[in-house]
């Protein structure tokens, strides 16, 4: 039986065995509803301690993107425009979610390589928006991605350079972290430091692509937002009833810190597979591989070879240039990764 190939996300990807046995370990009697439970709260306690913040509140959803949306829904209010780079998950691929939580706010794409958003676009714009005056949209909040949707990693520094620009107009600073610990694996940072320590008020942590069954955290910094995002999510319909199961996945994500050993994983695998693809002729990297995430530019044939070995990509990514997405996650095995070199490989010898 040949492997399977498929490095079309870590979504596709089986569920980590901790947390097979995480819920396991909670679906053993009754336990109270709606987070009044001992999972979530200990899930919290430790939040504390991951994040270095005694005062953190944290809500959890299930997906990715209504733990953006309602993040977004209560930082913005429905005249006001949300700040992001272009290629960002909530202006590409969340079907107006943040403006519809929002009742209105509009999403504005700014520039920036690799996935990340300049500075200086981000204060062009902002010294350009016409602040106080009653016919304008007014700018509310600064939503960046770490990793970006480049595959990149935004440093400490950088974070802090773009939420410092963000706080001299009095916006709010929300982080998407669906691949966090990939980003923290990559730049060795602490989650504080990538987060409220480099001015977030607001991150969305994701744990479904670490592994995990389904659970998203809304962690709070800043208690200026606790109140809209509690009632925004009952709201919206994401407030699960038996949140036992999504504190238990909670904390077996920072459990023996499986959350960076599964991130160091994914971005070991993805640095091996960037490293053998751009060997062969025609193949080059269109962002640098700084986390799980492998984007380049390849051959038609070395495409449709790949295509018939039944390897699982992103194809056709973005269009312009026109390249290709390959994601690794906790469960890429090196024979996997050394399998799709070996067939991109035939198909460029025998080009």
């Amino acid at each position: 039986m040949s492997l399977q190939l498929d490095f079309g996300s870590e979504n596709t990807a089986p569920v980590h065995p901790a947390f097979v046995e995480a819920l396991t370990e909670a679906n053993v009697g009754f336990a109270t509803n709606f987070e009044a439970e001992e999972w979530t709260a200990g899930a919290i306690r430790r939040l504390r301690e991951f994040f270095e913040h005694d005062r953190l509140e944290a809500f959890t959803v299930t997906t990715g993107t209504a733990a953006n949306a309602i993040a977004l829904g209560a930082m913005v209010p429905p005249y006001g425009t949300i700040l992001c780079h272009w290629d960002a998950h909530i202006e590409t691929d969340e079907c107006g979610a943040p403006e519809m939580f929002s009742f209105g706010a509009r999403q504005v794409p700014l520039a920036g390589e690799h996935g990340r958003l300049s500075p200086d676009a981000l204060a062009k714009h902002l010294s350009h928006a016409r602040i106080g005056v009653v016919h304008s949209l007014q700018p509310a909040a600064l939503s960046l991605t770490n990793l970006t949707e480049a595959g990149t990693a935004y440093t400490p520094d950088q974070i802090a350079a773009l939420t410092a620009i963000a706080r001299r107009y009095a916006l709010g600073v929300h982080l998407d972290g669906a691949r966090f610990a990939n980003a923290a694996a990559s730049v060795a940072a602490t989650p504080a430091e990538l987060s409220w320590k480099a001015g977030v008020d607001v991150l969305t942590l994701g744990t479904t692509k670490s592994g995990s069954f389904g659970v998203e955290t809304i962690v709070s910094f800043n208690d200026r937002y606790n109140v809209g995002l509690a009632y925004l999510r009952k709201r919206s319909g994401h407030f699960s009833p038996k949140t036992r199961f999504l504190g238990a996945q909670l904390q077996a994500y920072m459990d023996d810190d499986r959350w960076l050993k599964n991130a160091r994983h994914a971005n070991a695998m993805a640095l091996r597979l960037s490293r053998g693809l751009t060997a062969l002729a025609g193949v080059t990297l269109v962002h640098p591989v700084e986390g799980n995430e492998v984007f380049v530019q390849m051959p038609d044939a070395m495409v449709e070879r790949l295509v018939q070995r039944d390897c699982k990509f992103q194809r056709d990514w973005r269009p312009e240039p026109r390249h290709h997405r390959f994601v690794c996650s906790w469960a890429t095995t090196e024979a996997q990764v050394a399998e799709l070199i070996a067939v991109a490989q035939a198909a460029s010898v025998s080009a």
